[in-house]
């Protein structure tokens, strides 16, 4: 390479879920990322780079021994050729079986044999496996897959007295023994729905808010995935995920296991036995903390009315078990109620904080008047998902 080649790209920190731009400078032996944002220009041997994850989109996503969480993102062209030129390792993984004749063959014929017994296995290695990773390491997954989701749905801005009733609301959700951290966060998303990451990330949806008609159905919500959190139920799914994930990288090679989007988290589902486990958990903790288990069942009765009249098609809701038996477990494990679950100025504050992104409406051009809705695909994509694919709840 004659003389240094300069572009643009996209920098990471691995702390801020959006990246900044930054000015890229490939000379011979060294990828220097200039921005003022990001401090001192950071400087990367060619050698220490690695190819961070390979995606359909064609971007290039790159990494440096050194510093795993930083990430730099470049487009296709002249300084992304030449860098993959430079850096080998830098450049998609490829593998093709008809390229690459009988050993590659006879190798994908073990590896399917392989993939059988990981997949077949999954299910009963998950548990033993999430309750053996570390705290670091589950709390280090659940906050990358948040960031991941955090690009499609950003967090609401909750004002801190709402943040102070909900912290305090999880502490009376717990039971005795359950010491693991929680957090809640509010995110903005026309899916109605609740989810609970590995480390104990708890995701409550604006759209599923807006569903709820008190404090004590937002309560049930809570404590059911607490019930998820306390039984590392995010953390099997995410065990059996990467399982799948790992055996199709045996193919198309270089796959991020860690990442998780919106869109993939909806596909997620929890089992039976997980559904009831939390529910048990949410029933229990309610009654301990004299909030009514009345809210739970309502929700459980409003949601799946909804759900059979096929209006809004609510995403937290499980196809199993039964939403009725759900429902009446709940009020019949339910003791006296001594109070609501929050006040009406805390529940008001909750409620008012995490709004229901509206789709764009435009004027069209037609003499008519009509409008019509920039985003209706988006919605669409997003009222199919909650139909088709109940998350994790």
């Amino acid at each position: 390479m004659a003389k240094d080649m300069i572009g643009e790209g996209t920098f990471y920190d691995g702390a801020a879920p959006v990246g900044a731009p930054v000015a890229v400078r490939l000379s011979k032996r060294m990828l220097v990322i200039e921005n003022a944002a990001v401090g001192a220009p950071a400087e990367w041997p060619l050698g220490k780079l690695r190819r961070a994850a390979d995606e359909p989109d064609d971007l290039v996503r790159l990494s440096v021994k050194g510093t795993p969480d930083h990430r730099l993102v470049l487009k296709p062209g002249p300084l992304a050729e030449a860098l993959q030129e430079a850096a080998p390792r830098t450049r998609a993984a490829t593998f093709s079986l008809l390229k690459s004749g009988p050993p590659a063959a006879l190798a994908a014929a073990v590896s399917a044999v392989a993939v059988w017994g990981l997949l077949a296995g999954a299910p009963k290695l998950a548990r033993p496996v999430a309750l053996a990773t570390p705290d670091a390491i589950e709390t280090r997954i659940g906050l990358q897959t948040y960031r991941a989701v955090a690009r499609d749905w950003p967090e609401c801005e909750t004002p801190t007295a709402a943040k102070d009733a909900i912290d305090a609301l999880v502490d009376e959700l717990r039971l005795e023994g359950f010491d693991d951290p929680v957090t809640v966060e509010l995110v903005e998303t026309r899916l109605p729905n609740a989810f609970a990451l590995p480390g104990g990330i708890v995701l409550v949806t604006g759209a599923l808010i807006a569903e709820m008609q008190s404090s004590d159905e937002f309560a049930g919500v809570l404590a059911h995935e607490m019930g998820h959190v306390r039984e590392s139920h995010g953390m099997q799914i995410m065990v059996s995920r990467m399982s799948l994930a790992m055996a199709t990288s045996l193919f198309s090679g270089g796959l991020d296991l860690l990442a998780m989007s919106a869109t993939e988290l909806a596909t997620l589902r929890y089992s039976r036995d997980f559904e009831r486990a939390a529910d048990a958990y949410a029933v229990e903790a309610l009654g301990e903390a004299g909030v009514a288990t009345d809210g739970l069942a309502d929700l459980f009765d409003r949601l799946s009315a909804k759900q059979a009249a096929d209006v809004g098609a609510p995403a937290w809701l499980s196809t199993h078990p039964e939403d009725a038996e759900r429902a009446a477990a709940a009020r019949a494990g339910g003791g006296a109620a001594k109070r609501p679950a929050l006040s009406e100025e805390n529940w008001a504050l909750v409620k008012d904080a995490c709004p229901v992104p509206q789709p764009e409406v435009v004027a069209d051009d037609d003499a008519d008047g009509d409008v019509e809705r920039d985003d209706e695909a988006a919605e669409d994509a997003e009222t199919s998902a909650a139909e088709t694919a109940p998350v994790p709840d």
